[in-house]
């Protein structure tokens, strides 16, 4: 008697909510996706960023069944949708979609843009008005059922499409970039809506993003992509404050970048010296062992101090002497362009009071488990 093998975790209840396993892409001779795999919890939300193609967006149309893999495996709830022999279509993936441009059908109202896709699954009528009223109560938009799409605002537009996405109550929700068109408060509030919609039905999804603040505020896991491949994944706190390499902490926020010379590594710490002989520490947990006598380290803005000259930090802090060369109001926070003597210029934020002008000289300071050492890219 033979027996069928089943692959671990493909077709119980435990296994993730999305699983991409050596995912791969080529146009031609060229290598879009080269190797992805990620696990995705059942009812996690995960932000794939990154630069302008780097294969956020490929990756997202593979997932969708919109792109074709080259090799590698899409998993959905346990049930394989893409082996490289074999794929499932689009519409019978159980996912819903929310695209960038909206994508809905002008010449119908609101109401059967949300039903139409229930409606072609050969839904009843009287299911089907249930069901839309249902979601649209959800996004806050009940008494505009009857209106087009050229009578909303783009707000309102968006807020449609995402209940068309859920109407079908799909296993997967994708997301490609659907705040780019919205200005910056209607961002805000999208994004709040979007996470707050997405923990109530506890769908598992994907994000598509260029922006760093909404991976942030929208994710429970964020996976920062780069030339096709996967370069950090962790959750938006890790990757913040412990970006992998320089790449990951210049795109996740702002950082200053310090190159160091004759580092030494101890059990706790890394130190080395800055080009005018000022010595930077970092004691981060699970820094890596610096191999050679360079390494780079990250520090955030937000994360130095700026003082008047002769002011003396307290020990376990990092002290740079410099001139503030510009100062910058931004309402709730002010930058500071600061040069020290060696022409090395760095970014500091702090809150408002003022401290400190243009043309003053100043001490920054920064504590040594702030300071990240990074991996070589």
């Amino acid at each position: 008697m033979s027996t069928s093998h089943q692959e671990p975790g493909i077709g119980d209840d435990t296994s993730p909510g999305l699983e991409l396993v050596d995912l791969r892409k080529r146009f031609g001779a060229f290598e879009a996706i080269r190797g992805v795999d990620l696990a995705v919890p059942r009812g996690h939300m995960v932000s794939l960023i990154g630069p302008s193609g780097c294969g956020k967006t490929t990756t997202l149309r593979m997932i969708a069944g919109l792109e074709t893999p080259t090799s590698g495996k899409v998993i959905g709830h346990g049930r394989v949708l893409s082996d490289g022999a074999s794929v499932v279509r689009p519409e019978l993936r159980e996912m819903g979609m929310v695209f960038q441009t909206y994508a809905l059908w002008p010449h119908m109202t609101v109401a059967r843009n949300i039903g139409y896709g229930l409606k072609q699954k050969g839904h009843e009528k009287a299911a089907i008005a249930s069901r839309v009223d249902e979601v649209l109560k959800m996004v806050g938009m009940a008494v505009h059922g009857g209106r087009y799409p050229s009578e909303l605002s783009g707000g309102q537009q968006q807020r449609v499409a995402l209940a068309r996405a859920i109407a079908s109550r799909p296993d997967i929700l994708l997301f490609d970039e659907p705040l780019s068109n919205l200005d910056a408060v209607l961002r805000e509030q999208m994004r709040f809506e979007i996470r707050n919609l997405q923990q109530e039905l506890g769908i598992t999804s994907v994000y598509v993003t260029h922006s760093q603040e909404e991976s942030l505020a929208l994710s429970d896991t964020i996976v920062v992509m780069k030339d096709g491949v996967i370069v950090q994944t962790g959750a938006p706190r890790e990757i913040y404050d412990r970006p992998r390499n320089a790449f990951v902490a210049g795109f996740i926020g702002l950082t200053n970048i310090l190159s160091l010379t004759g580092v030494r590594n101890t059990d706790r710490a890394v130190t080395g010296w800055l080009e005018d002989g000022t010595s930077v520490t970092a004691t981060s947990q699970g820094a890596p062992a610096v191999a050679g006598d360079t390494a780079s380290v990250s520090v955030r803005p937000s994360e130095i101090a700026i003082d008047p000259e002769g002011t003396h930090p307290p020990e376990g802090r990092n002290t740079i002497a410099g001139s503030v060369r510009d100062v910058v109001f931004t309402g709730g926070v002010i930058d500071y362009f600061v040069t020290t003597a060696a022409g090395l210029e760095l970014r500091v934020q702090a809150v408002p009071p003022l401290r400190a002008e243009r043309g003053q000289s100043v001490i920054l300071s920064f504590d040594e488990a702030k300071t990240v050492i990074l991996e070589r890219d």
